[in-house]
């Protein structure tokens, strides 16, 4: 996690670093609620949780493999979905 968040080695080393991070089994739906409820719920909607001001979220698992979704996360930036661009007029 550390190699994947760290701005300063190159984007091939986190890259693997993330692939990783998505091989790894297990996890725990009741924590990804929690994570979801406080930190990405302040932009992004999954049923009727949080606020309709990013893509929804609903179908992130149909849409993205695992190591998209986790690339995605800790680099919100890097893609935004189409309509969600920011726009200087």
């Amino acid at each position: 996690l550390k190699d994947a968040e760290n701005t300063e080695l190159p984007t091939e080393v986190r890259l693997r670093a993330i692939n990783q991070i998505a091989g790894i089994g297990g996890g725990n739906e009741g924590r990804g609620e929690v994570v979801f409820s406080r930190v990405c719920s302040a932009c992004h909607r999954i049923g009727d949780t949080g606020k309709a001001f990013g893509p929804r979220l609903d179908d992130v698992g149909i849409r993205y493999s695992k190591a998209e979704i986790i690339r995605h996360t800790l680099w919100p930036n890097d893609t935004i979905a189409k309509g969600y661009e920011t726009v200087q007029v």
